[in-house]
């Protein structure tokens, strides 16, 4: 096969290796500064597209402007908006990678930014990023209690609550809304309209407080919705015991929220839209999926994410083929 790669990070090298190693063409072009008609040309006649991270910001900060010192998120967003709209024109399909999922619940157990805590983990799915865009590989039986191990072994930690999973929230607590970073594109509205949306909703339903835990590099306050806003760099498990419930977009908290027995109201964009809590006029009537359902979750969302190990393998390789062909 003949495969673009469109991007230069440490996912894209292990796929590239993965994907030569069974004698690919695999034809780089993530460091040109300008595209030649040939390289149109091998995106017009390739397979496949591999690249990595996110496209589609409007925010300012994320607007590539020639000639600036542009910051490297407007780079991204910029070239990665064009690749997609290419691979439209010629009807080619994209693969992506991302962040964690799953395994950002490592940060329950150790106090450490997901991204320093091995064995590290990257999403990958055709086409998109955010879960309700994406078409992700199907369960893989024993990979949940696989990575589950590895994790375990690898930081010396037990995880729990997963295969026997309970609800733990503080019924008397409050409500916790986790807004995620003003310039992300993953956010299904802007973030101060979801913000101000979800607290208009919810003062409808209940007299609970309301707690907005600010993205700890957001410059957005919320002064004017009469809420306590939290700041810094806080652990969920730090709150966990005071918190009746949270509300988010598509923030990947909810991986670090369920494992903690916390229910979510998402919008459907959210990892965790399965789970049953998306209409935030039943705040006082939250879906307590019971444990088995949690458990298929998991299992659905272990085959989200990979180790470099496996990127790096033939296995990767039935993964993409999978998502290409169904």
């Amino acid at each position: 096969m003949k495969v673009i790669k469109f991007s230069n990070t440490n996912a894209m090298r292990c796929i590239t290796d993965a994907l030569k190693a069974k004698d690919n063409e695999v034809i780089d072009i993530s460091s040109n500064k300008s595209f030649s008609l040939e390289d149109l040309y091998n995106i017009k006649t390739c397979d496949f597209i591999i690249n990595d991270g996110t496209f589609g910001s409007e925010h300012p900060k994320r607007q590539w402007i020639p000639n600036a010192e542009n910051h490297k998120t407007a780079l991204m967003n910029f070239k990665n908006q064009f690749i997609n709209t290419i691979a439209k024109e010629y009807n080619k399909k994209i693969i992506y990678t991302e962040s964690a999922t799953l395994t950002r619940m490592k940060c329950n157990y150790i106090r450490k930014f997901y991204k320093t805590i091995n064995p590290r983990y990257y999403r990958m799915g055709l086409g998109h990023w955010v879960y309700s865009h994406t078409k992700w590989c199907k369960p893989e039986k024993g990979r949940l209690q696989k990575i589950i191990t590895g994790i375990e072994k690898c930081n010396n930690i037990e995880i729990t609550n997963v295969f026997n999973h309970q609800w733990k929230n503080n019924k008397q607590g409050y409500i916790l809304i986790l807004p995620g970073l003003e310039d992300d594109p993953t956010s299904s509205l802007p973030v101060q309209q979801f913000v101000e949306n979800s607290v208009k909703e919810i003062k409808k339903h209940t007299q609970r407080k309301i707690v907005v835990k600010a993205h700890p590099h957001s410059k957005l306050t919320y002064d004017n919705l009469d809420v306590e806003v939290m700041k810094g760099d806080i652990y969920l498990n730090e709150l966990a015991k005071e918190i009746y419930c949270a509300v988010l977009d598509s923030s990947t908290s909810i991986f670090e929220l369920t494992n903690l027995g916390i229910p979510a109201f998402t919008t459907k964009h959210s990892f965790g839209y399965p789970l049953g809590n998306f209409d935030l006029s039943k705040i006082e009537n939250i879906n307590y999926t019971d444990s088995q359902n949690v458990l298929n979750w998991y299992e659905q969302m272990a085959s989200t994410e990979f180790t470099m190990h496996e990127l790096s393998s033939a296995y990767i390789l039935t993964k993409i083929e999978e998502l290409l062909n169904g």
